[in-house]
């Protein structure tokens, strides 16, 4: 081959697309013809004929291809949303870490956390959905659903600790809102 015989000699020469492709095309014959070749060599005296007098089949002489591998996919797995930080946290506040819990016990906390938010939120889900035509879930549709989803005292404690949460997340996000105009005027007013 004429790539071997250049291999450490730089001469400045460049080589075309018609010499590679033709270079590439040897090396194609090369490999075809030793995949032709039988099992069976000639020169040894045993005939790659078969034994009843037929002649060979055309499917013999070429080799035969095994169908390509496929790769089997990996499911990753489903992520979650987990509540345990936070339930170690509340944990940790209310009992001053006088009690001890175990994993398994934070891990059921965590799965019945999950099974009732996903309740919830399928409810409120299929409030919108099927009663309206709206596309956003409101205050007032989480609230009918956790009325839907829990029960008594139950719903009452949940509906008054959410409307909690959203007041303070509301009040932090006008706090912030103000600050950010606040530093714009300043800025405004500084470069004026």
């Amino acid at each position: 081959m004429e790539l071997e015989s250049d291999i450490g000699q730089d001469d400045g020469h460049v080589p075309s697309q018609n010499e590679i492709d033709s270079d590439s095309q040897t090396d194609n014959d090369h490999l075809n013809d030793m995949m032709d070749t039988d099992s069976t060599d000639p020169s040894e005296g045993t005939s790659a004929s078969p034994s009843d007098g037929s002649s060979p089949s055309s499917s013999s002489i070429q080799p035969q291809l095994s169908a390509p591998v496929q790769k089997q996919m990996v499911k990753k797995e489903k992520l979650t949303h987990g509540y345990e930080a936070t339930i170690r946290r509340a944990l940790k506040s209310s009992n001053s870490g006088i009690i001890k819990y175990s994993a398994q016990s934070i891990k059921d906390v965590d799965s019945l956390l999950n099974d009732c938010m996903s309740r919830v939120t399928t409810e409120a889900s299929n409030l919108v959905t099927q009663r309206t035509k709206r596309k956003t879930v409101l205050d007032h549709d989480v609230h009918f659903a956790v009325n839907l989803v829990l029960s008594g005292s139950l719903a009452q404690g949940a509906q008054r600790m959410g409307m909690r949460a959203v007041e303070i997340y509301d009040g932090n996000a006008r706090a912030k809102k103000l600050r950010r105009l606040a530093a714009a005027q300043a800025n405004a007013n500084g470069s004026t």
